[in-house]
């Protein structure tokens, strides 16, 4: 268990946290140690995430482009492939040359299902579904 508290002193206010130490194989009383909690450097810290300007962040995008979500079927081995781009038309390209590795042992593809959206948020919300058992359910009854 972890507790945070404030040391109320005219100096300074340094947090303190509680850890409560398990007790021993001997029978001894478990006890609370004070320890002095250290300030979070952000600047230590990992600050890269999936959203930051590398990852492609929406203040970076293009937000007159329009997304497409698109199903490929592997014509020799039946199968689908669930994706999402802003060129559809290039990424079908880039799978059927073996540059995507999910899709690159099933070739070639052809593109079974497209539905245009007016951003990459509601893009990607399709995708997920259509990923998901319901929406290959979906995917089944349709094509």
């Amino acid at each position: 268990m972890r507790f945070e508290c404030f040391q109320q002193n005219e100096l300074a206010e340094k947090p303190f946290e509680f850890i409560h130490s398990a007790p021993s194989t001997h029978g001894e009383m478990s006890e609370w140690f004070k320890v002095p909690v250290l300030p979070r450097d952000s600047a230590k810290r990992k600050t890269w995430s999936r959203s930051s300007p590398k990852a492609g962040h929406a203040k970076n995008r293009n937000t007159d482009e329009m997304y497409y979500v698109y199903v490929l079927h592997s014509t020799e081995h039946d199968r689908l492939y669930v994706g999402s781009s802003a060129e559809p038309d290039e990424r079908l390209k880039s799978h059927n040359a073996g540059r995507v590795r999910s899709t690159k042992a099933y070739r070639p593809w052809k593109r079974v299902f497209l539905e245009e959206h007016s951003d990459r948020n509601t893009a990607e919300k399709k995708e997920r579904h259509l990923k998901s058992g319901w929406g290959r359910r979906w995917l089944k009854e349709q094509i």
